[in-house]
């Protein structure tokens, strides 16, 4: 769909950008936006290509800004944002339950929470993964790998 997409903004565009590489007859140009309606035809010739543009490059920013989760053998990392990347992790022995949930609208939507519950130090610290597809298989990845690592070791400090 994204390349329809890209293929039917080039024909829109390309005229209009470089009219000397492309011929006439490429695209809406010439008889066919002729015989339409001329709101139509600025509608086409302006609004489109211009929306189009705009639709295109709010998809990449939300694709860029995605947050994503990479789980290895000893942390969970989550990575996040588009201007300021925020990159957080939780070492996986001092995780103590990992809980996915879905409300009803992000059951249509196929995403969901996953929550990390872990110790540092003496306090509780949580770790929130919101709206991640499959939030209940991440869940059994952070279960897994956890349990690969051990269950939560007590650490003692002594000075």
């Amino acid at each position: 769909m994204i390349k329809q997409a890209l293929v039917v903004g080039a024909g829109y565009l390309l005229p209009r950008i470089a009219p000397s590489i492309v011929p006439s007859d490429f695209g809406l140009s010439g008889d066919i936006l002729g015989s339409l309606h001329p709101a139509l035809t600025f509608a086409l010739r302006n609004w489109v290509p211009a929306l189009m543009i705009l639709v295109l490059g709010a998809w990449y920013v939300g694709v860029m800004a995605a947050p994503s989760v990479r789980i290895t053998t000893q942390r969970v990392i989550l990575t996040k944002g588009f201007f300021v990347r925020t990159c957080d992790e939780i070492e996986l022995f001092r995780v103590r339950d990992v809980v996915a949930s879905q409300t009803l609208l992000q059951r249509l939507a196929g995403v969901g929470n996953v929550t990390i519950e872990a110790s540092r130090d003496l306090k509780a610290e949580t770790f929130e993964l919101s709206s991640f597809d499959r939030p209940f298989e991440i869940r059994e990845l952070v279960r897994d790998a956890w349990a690969k690592v051990g269950q939560p070791q007590r650490t003692l400090n002594v000075d």
